[in-house]
Parts: C-alpha cells; structure tokens; sequence
C-alpha cells in the first residue's frame, strides 16, 4: 500500500518537474526577469538613452493622433482636440489586444467609439476605412 502511495507521489512529483521545465523552455523562466532587470536599470542609468525612448514614444504617440486629426477635417468634420486624442488613445489599446481571428472588429469599435461622441455613422466608416488602408500601405 505505501508502494502505490510513493508511486503516486513520485508520478505527480516528475509531472509537476515536466511541466516546470516546460514553462521554463518557453518563456524563459527567471532568467528572462532577471534579464528585463538588467535591462531596465541599465537604460535608468543612461539618461541619453531613457530621453530618446521617451521622445520616440512621444512621437509615436503623435503620429497615432495626427492620423486622425488629419482624416476628420479633410472629409470635412470638425471634431474636437480632446475627443479625438481620448478616443484615439482608447481606439490603440484596444489595437493592441489580440483579438482572436476576428476580421473588422477594430473597424466596428471604431465607428462606434466614433458614433457616441455624435460624428455621423457614414463619416465614422470613412474615417476608419481609410485609417486601416494608411495603416497598410503607410
């Protein structure tokens, strides 16, 4: 009986190891947090370095909302500075979650992201159409 107990034990010890490792294979385990640790006090200690990966990312930030201020008023609706900016933020985060295998589910969120600050329907699709085509071609 104490035979088929340690069997048991020795069975759930060596799964548990296999699936440890497994993890450890595929997403690196520790040593990818200490790795990231190194990394990150690295780039605070360079300062050069830290102030031009905020200016990329203010700049790349820029060019997601100038993207859109530029469509609105060429189609020739006037939408405002805070709206855009706020949606156009909301609009990239959700850009950025996977979504699964979902074609023109990041248009239809925009339309109607678009449509509850009151732009009209018909501009919405306009506007999210021709962002997806910049966002190809561009």
């Amino acid at each position: 009986m104490w035979g088929a107990k340690n069997v048991g034990t020795e069975r759930a010890e060596t799964g548990f190891r296999l699936i440890w490792n497994n993890c450890q294979s595929t997403t690196g385990g520790l040593p990818n947090l200490t790795e990231f640790k190194k990394t990150y006090t690295s780039i605070l200690k360079d300062k050069k370095s830290l102030t031009k990966n905020v200016c990329l990312a203010v700049l790349m930030y820029s060019f997601i909302y100038s993207k859109s201020y530029i469509l609105f008023p060429s189609i020739g609706y006037d939408i405002s500075i805070l709206q855009l900016v706020s949606l156009s933020l909301i609009l990239w985060i959700i850009s950025v979650v996977p979504t699964p295998g979902v074609f023109g589910f990041k248009e239809i969120v925009m339309i109607g992201m678009y449509t509850m600050v009151r732009v009209p329907i018909s501009i919405a699709a306009i506007v999210s159409v021709l962002t997806e085509l910049f966002i190809c071609f561009l």
